[in-house]
């Protein structure tokens, strides 16, 4: 079996069928285990990686020491817009948060791909606004909205990127992703479950009504969504679109 068939990375499978055919051999399936690093600041990005499922955390790190999460990845984009700007140095650390697997490829071959493949280029020129958007997004929210409208905002993020329910995630980690103390994120958990949104355990948070989830979330949620939507053309939170079928030669 071909291994572009079983590619669910959205932004690849948006790619015309003879896009994405001519990359077939440069991708490796990998796995991506909660806390795996993908680069970190001031490092080489060694490949340019396409999630399937889970989520990449991009996570600065101020003269403190002190960790926040600027943005997130999942099966709507890629990770490496360095190397497509025309460096392979990361300004940020990057890992996995929400454990899944994906596609990553050689950056010199990515490169390649990228000046032969207009189709590839575009649609990934295209994502690096939506990362824009979403960093100045976040940058907002992070300043004007309560613990709580953030904690859903992030928890709905999760969800679009994994179907499932469930996160795996632990308070420690989220309160670092937020840029809060953990005795913030405790009372904003809380809260969400009292009022029977969430449920939560031990390394685990489970949505149990995403539509209560979504009216606490601040706007910041839908405004990320809808330019994305609007800038891609595919929803960041769809099942993955069949890609474009060959044509038939006459």
């Amino acid at each position: 079996m071909s291994h572009i068939s079983l590619v669910k990375n959205t932004l690849l499978r948006s790619l015309s069928h003879s896009a994405l055919e001519r990359m077939e051999g440069k991708l490796k399936h990998i796995e991506l285990p909660r806390k795996a690093s993908i680069a970190e600041k001031d490092g080489r990005f060694n490949y340019a990686y396409f999630p399937d499922e889970g989520m990449v955390s991009i996570v600065l790190v101020t003269g403190e020491g002190d960790h926040i999460e600027v943005g997130t990845v999942g099966k709507e984009g890629f990770v490496g817009i360095p190397i497509l700007l025309g460096a392979d140095i990361s300004d940020r650390n990057v890992y996995s948060q929400v454990p899944g697997n994906g596609w990553k490829m050689e950056t010199a071959d990515f490169k390649r791909e990228l000046e032969q493949n207009a189709e590839l280029k575009a649609l990934c020129q295209k994502f690096i606004l939506t990362m824009f958007n979403q960093i100045s997004q976040t940058a907002a929210c992070n300043r004007l909205h309560t613990i709580e409208e953030r904690c859903a905002r992030w928890l709905l993020l999760a969800h679009d990127r994994d179907t499932s329910k469930t996160v795996d995630l632990t308070q420690e980690f989220l309160s670092m992703m937020l840029g809060v103390r953990r005795s913030g994120v405790n009372i904003a958990v809380k809260t969400l479950e009292a009022a029977n949104l969430i449920e939560h355990g031990r390394g685990f948070v489970r949505i149990i009504d995403r539509r209560g989830m979504e009216e606490v979330s601040c706007g910041c949620y839908d405004e990320v969504k809808q330019y994305f939507t609007q800038t891609m053309g595919f929803s960041m939170a769809s099942s993955f679109p069949k890609a474009a079928e060959p044509e038939l030669l006459g």
